[in-house]
């Protein structure tokens, strides 16, 4: 058994592509836990209209927010392998069996699949790249005069999938865009983890020395994924790159203060987490070091560390007495 697990919150008709893509996995083996998190829109209403179709396990609670969700949905589900997925995300037709692939090699690793960008509902305020924007505006200038317009259906999506996503397709994301420069292995990505975004992972939990949760602790906006994925890669689990595993992530409106609720959390997850390779994170979100230099530098340390340490401490050591004479 798959499970594939997501949580949710007021987005029903992002999710109902999203559930409309799962009918025509080519992998069929797999169940859908959904843990709704206090959803006040229809979303049970759309659940229940797929629920014959695929095998959904369905869960309403209070709002607790999207870590608590998310350790809810592990503990219903019933698989080996876990897919983590978000509720606005539409896989393609092999999302399912790539992933399987990958994890069936018995490898102590964690599959990152590709994520490309797509707008299947406009609404006004969307906020795009320059690129983007004018990709949208010359296929549907109509827009410019609209408040909102729905691109493609569900029913586009189960007959016609690649022609309904290429109908709304922007782009692919900056971190898949890095994660191919390194290769399906990820070959010298010392940094890995963190590109291991929430939205599209696998893994075979059957492995863990010990379950990893997500962190109740984080509030709003992110981080909460990326202290997950952290988690494996402190058990020494590896981290690959699966480029035909593809969700396509559904462009939507934005709270005005997600970027306060990400900086903050990204300060929890460096005090929760005071180790090295989360210093090198901050350097490059600081600007400092770009995240080439950052996986250079703990490729370099990881590799070499036991004929540097006692010179490192001997350069340090010179560093304080010149400091102290002058």
């Amino acid at each position: 058994m798959i499970s594939i697990i997501t949580s949710t919150y007021n987005k029903a008709q992002y999710l109902e592509l999203t559930l409309a893509a799962f009918t025509i996995q080519t992998y069929k083996e797999f169940e859908l836990v959904i843990v709704d998190d206090g959803s006040s829109d229809n979303t049970e209403e759309i659940v229940h209209k797929y629920d014959k179709i695929l095998k959904i396990v369905y869960v309403k609670q209070e709002n607790c927010g999207i870590a608590a969700a998310r350790n809810k949905a592990l503990q219903l589900a019933s698989g080996k392998y876990i897919i983590v997925i978000d509720d606005d995300r539409i896989p393609n037709p092999e999302f399912v069996l790539t992933h399987k692939k990958n994890l069936d090699k018995g490898d102590k690793i964690v599959c990152i699949g590709k994520q490309c960008l797509v707008m299947p509902f406009y609404a006004n305020g969307l906020s795009f790249e320059f690129k983007d924007e004018m990709k949208i505006y010359n296929l549907y200038p109509e827009l410019l005069s609209l408040e909102s317009k729905q691109i493609i259906t569900e029913k586009e999506i189960v007959t016609d999938f690649y022609n309904a996503i290429n109908k709304c397709y922007l782009s692919i994301t900056g971190n898949s865009k890095l994660l191919e420069s390194y290769g399906e292995d990820l070959k010298g990505m010392f940094m890995a983890w963190s590109r291991a975004y929430g939205g599209n992972i696998a893994f075979d939990r059957s492995l863990c020395m010990r379950q990893p949760e997500y962190d109740t602790n984080y509030k709003g906006y992110g981080f909460e994924d990326v202290d997950f994925s952290y988690q494996f890669y402190l058990q020494e689990y590896k981290f690959c790159f699966c480029k035909d595993a593809v969700n396509y992530h559904q462009e939507h409106l934005r709270k005005k203060n997600e970027v306060k609720e990400q900086y903050k959390n990204f300060a929890y997850f460096c005090k929760k987490f005071p180790h090295l390779e989360v210093a090198l994170m901050k350097m490059d979100w600081d600007g400092k070091m770009s995240f080439e230099e950052t996986n250079i530098f703990g490729n370099i340390i990881e590799q070499y560390y036991l004929e540097l340490k006692e010179l490192m401490e001997d350069y340090h050591e010179r560093k304080v007495k010149i400091n102290d004479i002058f």
